[in-house]
């Protein structure tokens, strides 16, 4: 059954018919990102999100990439890049010294003595460390309790520290040329990872070879793709007179693309017509050009450099072979299973390439292409020979290669058995799955859910989650009002309350087209509603969050500029929502429970502070002056949020959503501006970053207002106090504890009530 996503079904009377498998996330770390050189990243992480499995993206480092694929861009929105050193880097690392001295200690020990033989090691370990330290207190407050490193080195150290450090587990894929050479604290991983996931059957002899044991822990999970993609390249039939060859691999000493060169040479010199295009870029280019000029190959070899995937599938298309002629470095470096390879064989390409390392495990010899010895260019000169001499034999090792590929190295199969192996070690817990089979609607198509986040509110619970239905995945935001003992309105009633203000509001947005250069203006879409639970279900919003958005850049150079243009959006979206939803109802009553509650605000806020202590008098006497200014006015009754903060808009290149409507009421206009503003002044509390401030209250006022002006009238005085006072009396359910609980904040928060003296 479908769910009509502008009338959302209820399902209050009717059963679940069956119960979703239920994951929740892990974090993956990966070293660089995006890297053009390793598409397969994005490809499995994809795969195991398409089957319900949610991964949280954690690079060590973020690429400045020239090339991206088009299929990484997604995943750079998403991930999490945090910084090897910043002020939020060194509080972590404090808090982790004060709460945990002998893990830090003895972790950040292990880290430098294993590296002690090697410079360069060492200044990578150390430098790693507090990034690790931070990571480990952000996944374990985000709630992950699992991750994966996928590579054995540096992100596998990575996670060993945040094992150390926390309660989350880890676990690590070993390539190949990752545990070949870069080999620091490798035994102490084994030893305490959860599982190893061995790219090939040589890497676990490998592995086992030096850490006898280590099978019990070792899973052989090959690196797969999805073959249906490179059907079209398989389609292809070059006609052309010269005989195409390929190779993609990146220009370092162990992809020996220099024996590569040296074959085509001796092709050359016995006459056989060829063309060989290279791609790929690396620190060996200068040298791989120097010697296709001094062997006069310039017009049979070409170095095509990075490409996007898509091209590389073009140019696949028309190879008529491909060479993968890798060798082993001089400091032991080689390749584990090629994904590249594996490309070729899918494309039904008969290959060439050198026996070592797991490739025997992909390429049959004299059935799907031959394998030579590494380093040996008139081994490889021969096998092409053949393979150009004889069509019959590239078609049938075409075939053969392609069956290879969609029986044993099928990214579906391989990422299956993968999400799996992470399941028995990242278990969801039964109370949580028994949860999420109450609350989820059975009109919501779901093979298996997959919990991104889950917070756990006073009056709410809300699960961030994947839905991987038969065909699709979606991001939706499940959210359950909780019962409480004493309330006045019942869950169930706060729940329908809060679907029926976004039905009422998405039909306004929807209806309002924005002018020229502007961003969309909405709310997220209900797509079911379950009374018995409580529940509502809501596409998850695309955008990232504004309070996120703020704390990167508010000390970046250009950042308040960057900042300016969605605050301005941020006021236009609350004016366009109070156009729409004036009412003519008689606000002094509303005043008056503003005043009311400050006056008690004022008693705790005051007994709490001694610099507002012998101003009480004149807070009280101007609260009151406000009160009955504003009562004497005309009123404006609108639709107030009840939370507009940085933290609940969410924004995009092109829309501008709002969540969290279950506090949606009448109330003044200048509610909302008021207690938007202070939420983002306390962004800026230290004293240096006033400044910035400024520029973003004007921005936000002029979208608000259309000028700047809203911060001199009565009623915005008069709320800013109030909302002050709220914050800095720490009011039951407000946000306010937890933003005063810094001193510069709580100056800030003074200054603002201080500030209405004048």
């Amino acid at each position: 059954m479908t769910v009509a996503e502008d009338n959302p079904i209820s399902v209050a009377s009717r059963a679940q018919p069956h119960t979703p498998k239920v994951r929740r996330a892990v974090a993956v770390l990966v070293s660089r990102f995006p890297l053009i050189s390793q598409t397969f990243i994005v490809r499995e992480i994809e795969e195991m999100e398409r089957q319900g499995q949610p991964v949280l993206l954690v690079p060590m480092y973020r690429q400045k990439s020239r090339v991206v694929h088009e299929e990484a861009r997604r995943w750079i929105d998403d991930a999490l890049f945090t910084p090897f050193f910043s002020r939020k880097v060194i509080g972590s690392n404090l808090r982790a010294l004060a709460r945990r001295p002998l893990r830090y200690l003895s972790i950040l020990y292990r880290l430098i003595v294993s590296a002690l033989t090697s410079p360069s090691m060492l200044i990578r370990n150390v430098a790693i460390f507090p990034q690790s330290v931070l990571l480990a207190e952000h996944l374990d407050g985000e709630g992950i309790r699992h991750v994966h490193a996928l590579l054995a080195h540096h992100p596998a150290t990575t996670a060993l520290v945040i094992s150390a450090l926390s309660d989350i587990t880890f676990s690590f894929t070993a390539h190949g040329w990752d545990i070949f050479v870069h080999r620091s604290l490798l035994e102490e991983k084994v030893r305490k990872a959860s599982f190893i996931r061995a790219a090939s059957t040589f890497n676990e002899a490998f592995l086992t070879g030096l850490y006898p044991g280590a099978e019990e822990k070792i899973e052989v999970i090959h690196l797969g793709i999805d073959s249906s993609v490179y059907d079209r390249s398989a389609a292809v039939i070059d006609e052309s007179d010269r005989f195409d060859i390929l190779s993609v691999a990146s220009l370092e000493p162990h992809k020996g693309i220099s024996f590569l060169v040296e074959a085509c040479a001796l092709l050359k010199e016995r006459g056989t017509p060829f063309r060989c295009r290279v791609i790929g870029d690396g620190s060996r280019t200068w040298a791989i050009e120097s010697l296709i000029r001094a062997r006069g190959l310039e017009g049979e070899v070409t170095l095509l450099g990075e490409l996007p995937q898509r091209e590389v599938a073009r140019q696949m298309a028309h190879a008529s072979i491909f060479v993968f002629p890798s060798v082993i470095g001089i400091d032991g470096l080689m390749d584990g299973v090629p994904v590249a390879l594996m490309e070729a064989m899918a494309s039904r390409k008969p290959v060439v390439a050198s026996a070592i390392s797991g490739i025997p495990e992909l390429v049959d010899h004299d059935v799907s292409g031959f394998l030579v010895d590494a380093g040996n260019p008139d081994q490889l000169a021969d096998a092409i020979d053949r393979l150009i001499d004889d069509p019959e034999l590239r078609d049938s090792m075409g075939r053969a290669g392609a069956r290879r590929i969609r029986t044993e190295f099928q990214l579906q199969t391989t990422i299956a058995r993968f999400v799996s192996t992470i399941e028995r070690f990242n278990p969801t817990p039964a109370e949580v799955r028994r949860r999420i089979a109450r609350i989820v609607p059975p009109s919501i198509d779901a093979a298996g859910i997959g919990i991104r986040k889950m917070l756990s509110r006073r009056d709410s619970t809300v699960f961030e989650v994947l839905v991987a239905g038969q065909d699709t995945v979606r991001e939706m935001v499940i959210k359950q009002q909780k019962t409480r003992s004493g309330e006045s309105r019942p869950a169930s009633d706060r729940a329908r309350h809060e679907r029926d203000v976004l039905l009422r509001l998405r039909a306004i947005f929807d209806r309002n087209e924005p002018a020229a250069g502007s961003p969309l203006f909405s709310v997220p879409r209900v797509l079911a509603f379950d009374e018995s639970n409580a529940t509502i279900v809501m596409e998850r919003t695309s955008g990232r969050p504004l309070d996120e958005l703020i704390r990167e850049r508010r000390t970046r150079r250009g950042g308040t500029g960057q900042l300016a243009g969605e605050i301005r959006s941020a006021g236009q979206w609350l004016r366009l929502l109070q156009e729409h939803t004036t009412s003519d109802g008689d606000g002094r009553d509303l005043v008056d429970q503003i005043a009311f509650r400050a006056h008690r605000d004022l008693d705790l806020a005051t007994a709490a502070e001694s610099s507002l202590r012998s101003r009480k008098r004149e807070l009280m006497l101007t609260l009151r002056a406000l009160q009955q200014r504003v009562r004497s006015s005309r009123i404006r009754l609108v639709g107030h949020h009840g939370d507009f903060w940085p933290g609940n808009l969410h924004v995009s290149d092109t829309l501008i959503e709002v969540i969290d409507f279950e506090g949606f009421r009448e109330g003044l206009p200048e509610e909302d501006l008021a207690w938007f503003l202070i939420q983002l002044r306390l962004f800026y509390s230290w004293p240096s970053l006033y400044p910035r401030y400024l520029p973003l209250e004007r921005a936000f006022l002029e979208g608000a207002n259309g000028n700047d002006q809203g911060g001199r009238t009565d009623a915005f005085a008069f709320c800013c106090l109030a909302k002050a006072l709220r914050i800095l009396a720490g009011g039951a359910g407000e946000r306010g504890g937890a933003a005063a609980a810094s001193r510069w904040r709580r100056r800030t928060l003074r200054s603002i009530i201080l500030g209405a003296l004048r």
